[in-house]
């Protein structure tokens, strides 16, 4: 029970940092550049072309509902779920705690898809500078001064690791493999989210993802969400299967969403 309750914090955690690696990309606005945007820095420059190639659902996608098959730890659950942009994330179980722990990891799943919102260009930007030029296998890396002390590690145009200080955790994402779409656009298919203290640098948890998604009309769904999650010598493994997709209506799109 303690390490489910973990496993759903850190689902939150993870939820928290996905949206967040989206910020700085989402600050660079896509209306004319002005004399300032045409002098980017390098940091910028690569953070926008990295948007570019990662799959996200389309900007009238009208959300769909499904039927949850859930293992957690070799026993059976059997549920709902409902989605509806922009942040309408529903799931019903029988048991409340799974229910939660469930719907948390869905929401970082399925948010993690939604297109960028545009900007105004006059938005400040966050202060990025490329580290220094290395042959890391994941990638050049790119400090973001935030206040989170983050850092990125881009290669091919993939974001490739994440690694930010969230109160007294430090949080490192390193994604092992994207799937990539027949546009070129990228999906993360198995990703390890680490945990360790920050004072002593301790391993707090460390989990591993297995994403699985299913095309309809031109958008990727997800289909399934495998993790196995270890703290203090215990692991746990969740397998949630998505099955039977219906979409939604598809959103009517107005002038400021176009």
């Amino acid at each position: 029970m303690q390490l489910n309750q973990e496993r759903s914090r850190l689902s939150i955690v993870l939820g928290v940092a996905i949206f967040l690696a989206s910020l700085p990309v989402l600050l660079i606005a896509d209306s004319k550049q002005t004399a300032t945007e045409e002098r980017e820095g390098e940091g910028h420059a690569l953070l926008k072309r990295t948007r570019k190639h990662r799959e996200a659902f389309s900007p009238n996608f009208g959300g769909f509902r499904a039927e949850l098959r859930i293992q957690l730890d070799g026993k059976q659950h059997s549920g709902t779920l409902l989605f509806k942009p922009p942040r309408t994330v529903e799931v019903k179980l029988t048991d409340e705690e799974v229910r939660r722990s469930v719907e948390e990891t869905l929401r970082s799943m399925i948010f993690h898809r939604m297109p960028p919102r545009r900007r105004d260009s006059s938005q400040p930007q966050k202060s990025l500078r490329l580290g220094a030029p290395d042959k890391h296998w994941l990638g050049r890396k790119v400090y973001l001064g935030d206040r989170y002390q983050s850092s990125y590690r881009i290669r091919d145009n993939q974001i490739l690791e994440i690694n930010r200080q969230m109160g007294d955790t430090r949080l490192l994402i390193t994604v092992m493999e994207n799937q990539f779409t027949q546009k070129g656009r990228h999906l993360p298919r198995h990703f390890l989210v680490t945990l360790f203290d920050v004072e002593t640098g301790s391993l707090k948890s460390a989990s591993a993802y297995t994403d699985e998604y299913v095309e309809m009309k031109g958008n990727f769904l997800p289909k399934r969400r495998q993790i196995t999650s270890t703290r203090k010598g215990r692991t746990q493994n969740l397998d949630i299967l998505i099955e039977e997709i219906e979409l939604l209506e598809e959103l009517k799109l107005t002038s400021s969403t176009e």
